[in-house]
């Protein structure tokens, strides 16, 4: 896939919104779907027609900016507490690496602005992405216990 380079990493991620991840010098550089955490709960979907595209609205937009003008890939990870149709069953997987495509003003107490991400092409289709039928009987073998206690 051409223009791996523009992928930062998740490693050593410093962000203030526990749903984002990146560094001072590169900007955003993952972010989790679905979290259930954060201050502003961070992202909301945007339903689109090609279903390929959300948007997040937060305190930490130094790093998205910083994201936006240096076109850095996202990593997303999306979790099943998310309300997307694009939720995994359970648990959390990789959902894609998406680029920021618009910085909109809004005048919310949540946040600052409004950055729309749309999904890189040429991408394993979403509904190629993992859990497959298989994975999700044994996670819930796996975690049976849970539903004892």
């Amino acid at each position: 896939m051409a223009g791996l380079s523009g992928i930062a990493g998740i490693i050593h991620l410093a962000s203030r919104e526990r749903e984002i991840g990146g560094k001072a010098s590169v900007g955003v550089v993952s972010i989790i779907l679905g979290s259930g955490g954060g201050k502003n709960e961070g992202y909301e979907n945007i339903q689109k027609d090609d279903n390929k595209k959300f948007g997040y609205r937060g305190d930490d937009t130094d790093l998205m900016d910083l994201s936006f003008g240096k076109n850095v890939w996202i990593l997303a990870i999306r979790g099943a507490h998310s309300d997307s149709v694009h939720a995994p069953p359970v648990c959390y997987r990789y959902d894609g690496l998406y680029k920021i495509t618009a910085k909109i003003p809004i005048a919310e107490k949540t946040g600052k602005y409004w950055y729309e991400l749309a999904r890189v092409e040429e991408q394993k289709p979403m509904r190629e992405l993992h859990p497959t039928d298989e994975e999700i009987d044994e996670f819930h073998k796996q975690n049976s216990w849970l539903a004892t206690n």
